[in-house]
This record gives structure tokens, C-alpha cells and sequence, in this order.
């Protein structure tokens, strides 16, 4: 018997689907999952105190999640990744402390064929309106 859980795109919320043979009870997250907690709260420079204001969990359920003593269950989940302005699946398979690749150690993995959208793409996140639809064709 399992469980799945699945993560909306572009929402911070967590739907967890049930098999039909699993008792109908708390959903909690397979235990066996890496859960960054402690991480994402330093990573925004929060105090467990101020996590615990912002989610609305008290500091004992905070503390267990970040010593891995309790699984973490959907409710938290959210809650924690609302507080902590991450997605859930951030707190699941981030750890926001640990140096990523440099970009342009990135930029050399992306295939050729998509430089076009890639390029467009960091240009959306800076908010540069300066790619016209002519050279988006171009790109491409």
C-alpha cells in the first residue's frame, strides 16, 4: 500500500493521492524522504521562534521535523513552505545551504538546439522586454 504525492506547478501546495487499499488517515510523507527544514529556515534567517509565528506549528513539531524524529505530513508541509516562501517540493529536494553549479557550468549542459529558449527565459527572469518577437524568432 502507498500513497503519491504530487505538487501543483506555480502553487505551494501539496495533493496526496491515496491507493484505495490505504486506511483514510493523517497523510505523512514516507519517512525515508530527505526533508530540508533546518536548512530553508536559515536560508531565509529564521529563528525557530519566527518559524513557528509564521506557519502556525508549534516549535516542538518544528524541532522533531528538523532532528528527522517525526515524518513531515501535508498539512506541515504547506504550512512550512508558505512560511519559509519555498514549494514544497523545495523543501524535499533542496537544500538551499549547499553551493549548485555555477551557470555557466549550466549554461554548457543545455543542448544546443534549445540556447534560444534558455536565452529567453533568463531574460524573462530579469525582466527584460528588450527580446522582440523578431529575435525570439531568430533564436529559435
Amino acid at each position: 500500500m502507498s500513497s503519491s504525492v504530487w505538487f501543483r506547478p506555480n502553487d505551494k501546495s501539496a495533493c496526496v493521492v491515496h491507493n484505495s487499499n490505504m486506511p483514510r488517515t493523517k497523510p505523512t510523507l514516507d519517512s525515508g524522504l530527505e526533508l530540508f527544514l533546518r536548512e530553508w529556515r536559515r536560508h531565509r534567517g529564521l529563528t525557530q521562534d519566527k518559524l513557528v509565528e509564521k506557519s502556525g506549528i508549534d516549535k516542538a513539531t518544528i524541532s522533531q521535523l528538523e532532528n528527522r524524529k517525526v515524518p513531515i505530513n501535508e498539512r506541515h508541509l504547506v504550512s512550512l513552505s508558505r512560511a519559509l516562501d519555498c514549494r514544497p517540493i523545495d523543501l524535499l529536494t533542496w537544500n538551499p545551504e549547499e553551493t549548485s553549479r555555477s551557470l555557466s557550468e549550466i549554461a554548457k549542459s543545455i543542448p544546443s538546439h534549445q540556447h534560444g529558449l534558455a536565452q529567453r527565459m533568463l531574460l524573462a527572469l530579469l525582466g527584460d522586454k528588450s527580446l522582440t518577437n523578431a529575435q525570439h524568432d531568430d533564436a529559435a
